[in-house]
């Protein structure tokens, strides 16, 4: 049995009802979501309504495996309270649900977002093995209206005349938001015994208006070439440990081949996989859904026939395809079983 949102708003708070637009956010599929809501929509309301909606239809969730991150302590503060009291109310009334939802939701600031990560090592190492933690924030994503503002230290300017100045203005000081996190977790783990690595990195370019690209580009959006466009997906990243590791600058990359960079620098294990992107990554250093270069510095698009690069970029396709939807006919040994060391 499905629950609406209306239906939950009837058990936790009858006096109030979501407005159409708060009821495709509370009811959107189970997948990376971006909202754009001004002050006074409510929020707050639509977040703890978006929780309870995911818990009453998905028993795979609890009230611990869902985060909530905001800006200030308040704001975590006002979410919990109001996430635990209507999810004591959801539980009362369907009582099927109240073993799972026997739990406290998390709310957090991104400062004690990070203060969590740490917590949870901290725990783990009570169990004696490896602590993996794979955390996604959203919170520079956009989009950087003066409207969703509130609660943000706004205190770096931009001045530069030429950029949309209030989109870029938002973005760095969300940007020194993560950066505070960051230096925060490096610094406590730097203090460390047990061996820490620790890799950050973005999507893509933060949507700061075609005015602000124009000027960095030196050229209007519809006059940019393929391969020049690809500048507006370039992120940095970093890769760091609390022990000696050697120094590198990986001039050009692409997510897809992230963790063999990572496994080859590090010792760490690889599928046969894995191994194969790293082998991949010598001949075409860059590969993504715009195009791709090559280790000569040539630039393709994905779809060039001419290109001597053609048939590997197939191969590629061929076996994420069947990484991503092979199903019962994904080949586990090549795509899931480590290899053994060599020696």
């Amino acid at each position: 049995m499905n629950l609406s949102a209306m239906q939950i708003q009837s058990i936790v708070d009858a006096t109030k009802t979501p407005t159409a637009e708060q009821v495709r956010v509370i009811e959107a599929p189970r997948r990376p979501l971006l909202v754009v809501a001004g002050a006074g929509s409510g929020k707050t309301e639509t977040m703890s309504m978006r929780v309870l909606w995911l818990l009453a239809n998905h028993p795979d969730l609890t009230p611990a495996s869902i985060l909530g991150l905001t800006f200030t302590r308040k704001a975590a503060g006002e979410l919990g309270d109001r996430l635990r009291e209507r999810i004591r109310l959801l539980s009362r009334e369907m009582p099927q649900m109240r073993e799972r939802l026997d739990e406290d939701p998390v709310a957090l600031t991104y400062n004690s977002f990070a203060e969590r990560i740490v917590s949870e090592f901290e725990k783990n190492k009570e169990t004696g093995k490896p602590f993996f933690s794979w955390n996604v924030t959203v919170q520079n994503h956009g989009d950087y209206f003066a409207k969703n503002t509130k609660n943000l230290d706004m205190s770096i300017n931009v001045e530069n005349p030429e950029v949309d100045q209030t989109r870029t203005k938002i973005y760095v000081n969300l940007i020194r938001q993560s950066d505070a996190m960051f230096e925060y977790l490096v610094d406590t783990f730097s203090k460390e015994d047990e061996p820490v690595v620790i890799v950050m990195f973005g999507d893509h370019q933060a949507n700061l208006g075609d005015d602000t690209y124009e000027y960095m580009l030196g050229k209007k959006d519809e006059d940019l070439t393929p391969e020049e466009r690809m500048e507006k997906y370039k992120i940095p990243f970093v890769i760091w440990a609390n022990y000696d590791i050697q120094e590198e600058t990986v001039e050009k990359t692409s997510l897809n081949y992230l963790y063999s960079i990572l496994a080859d620098r590090l010792g760490f294990p690889m599928t046969g996989y894995q191994k194969y992107l790293l082998d991949l990554s010598e001949e075409i250093p860059v590969l993504c859904a715009q195009g791709y270069w090559t280790a000569d510095g040539s630039f393709y698009e994905l779809k060039d026939q001419e290109s001597p690069y053609y048939d590997k970029i197939n191969e590629y396709n061929i076996l994420e395809y069947n990484d991503i939807l092979g199903g019962s006919s994904r080949d586990l040994e090549f795509l899931a079983d480590v290899l053994p060391e060599a020696g």
